[in-house]
């Protein structure tokens, strides 16, 4: 049987996968790009896509296909009626990364609203003119650092792109009572809005009414500098910014200018365009930051892992479909 990856994969991935592909007695291929994906579709038995567009008329080119594995759960890209039609079974995986994304942006948020590095920083250095006190279930000294906290029940997320960071973002963020937006070049089907409980609106609508915005669109010649000083003035006073995606979409000038101006409330970055920061930079000094060192993902090792614990389960899932067929 073999196992066609269409969308390429991260160095070291492939070499991790490729035991666990010959124990099932599989060839593995690895597609440079969708072009050759095309070229491949017709000797494979088993699809692993990601974004690679699997519409009817590529299905009906692959004339061996048995399975498709999609890595994500957003299926828009795959025409799953037309392989439903052939009895071609599809999958879908939780990308680790996008779970670990989603946490750590999730994480990035929550530092900034419950004010949890200055609390940190009081805990170790608290006000002289605040005494100690026993405290109780009457008696205690309640925020005695003075902290401005909020809560994020009721506040609106903005989600620049959807794809699967952004997807359990917008879960996340919905457990805890806020409102998702999302602005995408090619919005989501209606159905899956409503199934998802997200809406669609512009780049500039969604920086105008959102009271935190969350960046997951990949670097591009067209997403660089895609949030800048226009932008950031587009937002609402005292919102968050959030960049788990790319260090380049944001102008980090601008970022530190708006933050120092009392425009933005602040931010919280994973990602920025020189790794790791130079000391000189403005970030490090600017107030209500957050900062983090490019660790949000979960690695080209989990996701192998993933992958190939996946394949794994297809040949019961083959059995099972050529059951069905009987």
């Amino acid at each position: 049987m073999r196992v066609l990856i269409t969308d390429g994969v991260f160095a070291g991935v492939e070499a991790a996968l490729q035991p666990a592909v010959e124990r099932l007695g599989w060839e593995l291929a690895i597609a440079a790009d969708p072009d050759d994906a095309a070229r491949q579709l017709s000797d494979c038995d088993l699809l692993v896509v990601k974004n690679f567009e699997l519409r009817s008329e590529q299905i009906g080119r692959a004339t061996h296909l048995r399975g498709v594995q999609k890595l994500g759960v957003l299926t828009m890209n795959i025409d799953g009626e037309e392989l439903a039609r052939r009895g071609i079974p599809l999958r879908t995986l939780l990308l680790p990364s996008a779970a670990a994304v989603a946490d750590h942006t999730m994480a990035l948020l929550l530092a900034l609203t419950r004010q949890l590095v200055p609390g940190m920083a009081a805990m170790q250095a608290p006000p002289m003119d605040v005494g100690p006190i026993v405290t109780d279930e009457r008696h205690f000294v309640y925020d005695w650092a003075g902290l401005r906290t909020s809560v994020l029940n009721g506040k609106a997320l903005g989600l620049i792109g959807f794809g699967e960071v952004a997807l359990q973002v917008a879960r996340r963020a919905r457990a805890f009572g806020m409102t998702v937006r999302y602005a995408k070049r090619r919005p989501l089907p209606p159905d899956v809005e409503r199934r998802l409980r997200v809406h669609s609106a512009s780049l500039d609508a969604l920086l105008h009414e959102s009271d935190v915005v969350s960046v997951h669109v990949p670097q591009s010649p067209e997403t660089e500098g895609l949030i800048g000083d226009n932008e950031l003035a587009q937002m609402k006073p005292g919102a968050l910014l959030i960049n788990t995606s790319r260090g380049a979409i944001v102008n980090e000038d601008a970022l530190v200018a708006s933050v120092v101006r009392g425009h933005l409330g602040g931010a919280g970055l994973d990602v920025f365009r020189i790794e790791p920061l130079p000391i000189a930079s403005t970030l490090l000094t600017a107030p209500r930051m957050v900062l983090t060192p490019h660790a949000a993902g979960a690695g080209p090792q989990a996701l192998s892992e993933a992958i190939a614990r996946t394949l794994r389960r297809w040949p019961a899932t083959l059995r099972a479909a050529r059951a069905g067929d009987h």
